[in-house]
């Protein structure tokens, strides 16, 4: 009986132990529906959010689509209607006549008025698009100029039409005692901007060891909106020049017709206050002589144009620049004493040809390179560091081929309006120069012996002497001056002459010596030869460039070894004084680099010294030489076209180098 009480009372314990078991059981299992039920909802929920989400993010996605397709329309739109504009501009002829002034005033559209240019040579015409508010660069470096566009200087909508013409010439009337140094150029915008644009102009001026002459440097506008011709320049004090650069930059906000021109006498006075006179000369981007103003009319245009505040006049004051423009000083009068003494042993011993040019005499006077009778006024150096380009052109006449040689101030916009004017020519080999101060022409000398054989051939010049007057060359673009001054020389080959010609014409009257080559190939059908004297083969030691070239069996250099003399001969290379811009741009000729590279080795926003330039343009040469010998050969010319007696000798030093490895 005990045991079943205790039996019993187990079992009463298990079953609640049971029940007790079941209810958590129960409890666990309800805790569990609610935990699914609520993550079916969170999941519900979640996917009801990605759902909005799609939608709304395949909505706005639609919505870009759109806004891109129609700003790729708005956009092909406006650069549709922008070349429909160019080409009716372009194929619309300019005017030159006498008429009333130049309607260019505020273009809006901004080259719709072109037509309306008179009485001005046009190099070229070219209209651009600014759009959006970051900052752009406008190169236009084939006709001289560049143009910054500054951060928010639009807003982000907006687009701007920025025409500009270059031009080569026109009725100009600049300053007294100025010089036109650069072409000229009209800019204008199809809407008012927020910011000025910056106005980067190229000038003729070699500042290379000269960095006093940049404050002989001005830039000089006139309205190009006037009653009557010519324009009046006026000098205004704003702008830049630097040292290393062949462009000034100036900001403008109101537009102009633009020029760089230089001061040619400068004033050393004694005491304070006293302004110099100003003499002046206008016309062309040649622009040497031509129309003067007097002080008079450039005081009232000055107060015409609301500039009586400025003045065109400039005092030189003895001051904190004294000691660096007297050192300047004294190493050119000692160049001037150098040159002066060559020139006085040669007029001895050809006086013939020295001592009779009276007007040679007068040019220089008139440009300050002789003393002048009042001895406050001296030569500032602008006239002096002028450089010039020569171009020569081949064309094949009937019983002849006929060479041009010309020259203008080396600016892009004369040389491309040259070669427009030559595009169905033979183009050969241009030239850099500067002429010597004690002389007012270049004369190509076709008497010089000669080291290459030109038997059976005859070359005769048209004119005796064949000289090229620097005024003339200076004049290019006035009124009286369409066209650049040229010297024409016939060359004839006869049936049995060398089969090829390369005939040394050294220039005289040059600042450094330079010699020019008619280079010929007999015709495989000679005409006859006229009844003229034949020439016979002669030596100098006047050196063809085309004899720096050592060809291996192959025809060309071993790229291997040319590769190996240039990295060796690095620092020689960078230390020979080659200007930095004549070899981008011979380099650019050849298509050794293209505009692009040039583009980011002068561009002067990289902030780049001429040193870093210098290894780029290096590496990019030396790169091109593994992989093309021949590339060693044109860098060997270019070095002898510099024509200074370190390049010469840096390029048989690497030919020397060359031979020995």
């Amino acid at each position: 009986m005990r045991e079943y009480s205790i039996n019993v009372e187990d079992y009463e314990k298990l079953k609640l132990k049971v029940a007790d078991m079941e209810e958590k059981e129960e409890q666990y299992l309800k805790e569990k529906q609610i935990i699914i039920d609520d993550n079916q909802n969170l999941i519900s929920e979640k996917d009801k959010v990605i759902a909005k989400l799609t939608s709304q993010v395949e909505e706005q996605s639609q919505n870009e689509k759109q806004f891109i397709t129609d700003l790729k329309e708005k956009e092909l739109y406006i650069a549709k209607l922008v070349k429909e504009r160019q080409e009716r501009v372009l194929k619309q002829p300019i005017k030159e006549t006498s008429s009333i002034g130049l309607q260019f005033n505020y273009l809006i559209p901004s080259m719709d008025n072109l037509d309306c240019l008179s009485d001005v040579q046009v190099a070229e015409k070219k209209l651009f698009l600014v759009q959006g508010e970051k900052p752009q660069l406008i190169n236009w470096e084939k006709y001289g100029l560049r143009i910054g566009v500054q951060e928010d200087t639009l807003s982000p909508t907006n687009t701007v039409e920025v025409a500009v013409v270059a031009l080569v010439g026109g009725e100009f009337v600049f300053p007294k005692n100025t010089v036109l140094v650069s072409a000229v150029y009209a800019v204008s915008v199809s809407k008012p901007l927020l910011k000025p644009l910056r106005l980067e102009i190229e000038h003729c001026i070699d500042l290379r060891g000269r960095p006093g002459l940049t404050q002989f440097l001005k830039f000089a506008i006139a309205p190009m909106s006037t009653p009557s011709l010519p324009y009046h320049f006026s000098v205004v004090q704003e702008g830049e020049f630097k040292a290393d650069s062949w462009y000034g930059s100036i900001e403008r906000k109101e537009f102009c017709l633009v020029s760089v021109v230089g001061q040619q006498l400068r004033q050393v006075a004694p005491w304070i206050g006293e302004e110099e006179g100003h003499g002046g000369n206008g016309g062309g981007a040649g622009g040497g002589g031509g129309q003067q103003t007097n002080e008079g009319e450039g005081g009232d245009q000055q107060q015409l144009e609301g500039q009586a505040g400025q003045t065109q006049h400039e005092v030189l004051i003895e001051g904190e620049h004294e000691e660096e423009e007297h050192d300047g000083l004294l190493d050119q009068g000692q160049e001037g004493q150098h040159s002066q003494q060559l020139v006085l042993e040669q007029g001895a011993q050809e006086p013939h040809q020295k001592g009779e040019d009276v007007q040679g005499q007068e040019e220089q006077q008139e440009r300050g390179t002789t003393a002048s009778p009042d001895d406050t006024m001296k030569p500032t150096g602008v006239k002096d560091a002028e450089t010039y380009a020569g171009l020569v052109y081949y064309e094949k006449k009937e019983t002849e081929d006929l060479v041009t040689f010309t020259a203008a101030k080396k600016l892009s916009a004369l040389l491309e309006f040259i070669k427009s004017e030559n595009s169905c020519a033979e183009r050969g080999q241009n030239v850099y120069f500067s002429f010597n101060p004690f002389y007012s022409y270049i004369e190509l000398k076709f008497d010089a012996p000669q080291e290459k054989p030109f038997t059976g051939w005859s070359i005769e010049p048209h004119l005796k002497p064949c000289r090229l007057r620097r005024c003339d060359v200076d004049n290019f673009g006035e009124a009286n001056y369409p066209l650049p001054p040229c010297c024409l020389i016939s060359v004839y080959g006869s049936p049995g002459a060398v089969p090829s010609l390369h005939y040394s014409v050294p220039l005289d009257g040059v600042a450094d010596p330079v010699t020019l080559f008619i280079h010929r190939s007999l015709r495989t059908a000679p005409p006859p030869l006229p009844s003229t004297v034949q020439g016979t083969s002669s030596s100098s030691s006047t050196a063809s460039i085309s004899q720096t070239r050592r060809e291996t069996e192959e025809g060309t250099f071993r790229s291997d070894i040319a590769h190996r003399v240039m990295t060796e001969c690095t620092s020689l290379i960078k230390n020979c004084g080659i200007d930095f811009h004549f070899l981008v741009d011979k380099l650019l000729e050849h298509n050794i680099i293209n505009a692009r590279e040039k583009r980011g080795i002068t561009d002067d926003y990289t902030r780049q010294t001429t040193g870093e330039r210098m290894d780029e343009l290096l590496h990019i040469i030396s790169s091109s030489i593994s992989m093309e010998g021949e590339v060693f050969s044109i860098f060997l010319d270019i070095l002898r076209e510099e024509g200074t007696r370190r390049t010469i000798k840096l390029a048989d030093k690497l030919i020397e180098k060359y031979n020995n490895i």
